[in-house]
């Protein structure tokens, strides 16, 4: 959003057991538009998204993802 910071938290998984957490942060908060997250390329199945609230409270509102190879 062009409002808040929304923290949170990327993990990968192969297997669905055992996850990686490739990215750990905060989006900027000052755009409507998609923002990219870059990290390693690496074999995965299972994408696991854990959000912490935002900068004015513990809610997260996340529309879409998108992931490009």
């Amino acid at each position: 959003g062009d409002q808040r910071e929304y923290r949170f938290e990327i993990e990968l998984s192969v297997d669905g057991k055992e996850f990686t957490q490739v990215f750990q942060g905060e989006s900027s908060g000052n755009t409507l538009q998609p923002e990219q997250y870059t990290f390693e390329p690496q074999p995965v199945r299972y994408v696991r998204l854990r959000c912490y609230g935002n900068s004015v409270n513990d809610w997260n509102n996340i529309t879409e993802i998108y992931f490009n190879e």
